[in-house]
């Protein structure tokens, strides 16, 4: 599914939870890295896109992993 198809899945709400400021910042930054520019749908859309990525992939770490490899990284450099 494309960030269009995205999009239409996500509530109203999200879509407006970008200020004019930080879309402004985004197209700034789409224009520095890649030499296009963006209307200010194409930027609300591919912005909304990224945070919905975050959302998905981003997740803290449990303690319990943490301290597990702590664990490991330890005791393999004492072996």
């Amino acid at each position: 599914m494309n960030h269009a198809g995205i999009i239409k899945l996500l509530p109203q709400w999200q879509k407006t939870m970008i200020s004019d400021q930080a879309l402004q910042e985004f197209k700034m930054i789409w224009k520095d890295e890649t030499g296009q520019d963006m209307t200010d749908k194409e930027a609300l859309d591919a912005a909304v896109a990224l945070l919905h990525l975050f959302d998905v992939i981003y997740r803290p770490i449990p303690k319990a992993w943490s301290d597990e490899y702590d664990n490991q990284t330890q005791n393999h450099g004492t072996a």
